[in-house]
C-alpha cells in the first residue's frame, strides 16, 4: 500500500518533464505574405483550425478576345519550434481547386526559410475535391524555417475566357513527443 502513493508523484513528475512519450502535437503558421500576382483572400483562414473555411486564390481571364494571364500567390510561415524530443514530423496541407482551361494550381514547401521551394503537386484542368497532403520532415528540421506557398494561375491566348480558384483550408505540422 505504501508504494501506491509514490507512483502518483513519480508519474506526474515524468509527465511534466516530458519523459512520457507518444503525445501528439500540432503547430500552425503565424504569418503570411503575398507572393507574385494577387493575394489569396483572408490568408489567416489557412491556420484557424477550421476545415470548412479557406483562404482562396482566384485567377481569371475575363472575356474572349482578351489575351494574357492572371495569378495569385500566398506564402504561409512563422511556425514555432518543435517541442523537445519531437519525432514523426509531418507538414500537412488541406486544399481543393477548381481549375479552368489554361489554369494551374501548384503547392510548394520550403525547409530553408524560403530560399528554395520544392513542388508538392500540380493541379491541371478540372475539379479537385478537398483533400490533405502530407510531407514527412526530418526530426532535426528547424520548423521555424518551414514555409508553404500556394499559387493559382490562369492563361489565355484570347480564344477563351476562364477562371481558376485554389482553396487552402488548413496548414499545420503534426508530430509526437
Amino acid at each position: 500500500m505504501r508504494y501506491k502513493f509514490w507512483l502518483i508523484p513519480i508519474s506526474l513528475m515524468l509527465l511534466l518533464s516530458g519523459r512520457i512519450s507518444g503525445q501528439s502535437f500540432t503547430l500552425r503558421p503565424t504569418a503570411y505574405e503575398t507572393g507574385a500576382g494577387g493575394p489569396f483572400s483572408e490568408p489567416a483562414l489557412a491556420y484557424d483550425d477550421n476545415f470548412t473555411s479557406a483562404s482562396v486564390g482566384t485567377a481569371a481571364v475575363v472575356g474572349q478576345g482578351h489575351k494574357g494571364g492572371d495569378s495569385a500567390t500566398e506564402i504561409w510561415y512563422g511556425f514555432p519550434s518543435a517541442p523537445p524530443g519531437a519525432s514523426g514530423l509531418e507538414l500537412n496541407i488541406s486544399s481543393s481547386a477548381s481549375i479552368g482551361h489554361g489554369g494551374t494550381a501548384v503547392l510548394y514547401y520550403s525547409t530553408d526559410g524560403g530560399s528554395t521551394f520544392q513542388q508538392i503537386y500540380l493541379y491541371l484542368i478540372g475539379s479537385h475535391p478537398q483533400s490533405t497532403v502530407s510531407v514527412s520532415l526530418s526530426s532535426s528540421q528547424d520548423l521555424t524555417k518551414i514555409q508553404v506557398k500556394a499559387q493559382v494561375t490562369e492563361l489565355s491566348d484570347g480564344t477563351f475566357a476562364a477562371s481558376s480558384t485554389y482553396s487552402i483550408y488548413e496548414v499545420w505540422i503534426s508530430g509526437t513527443t
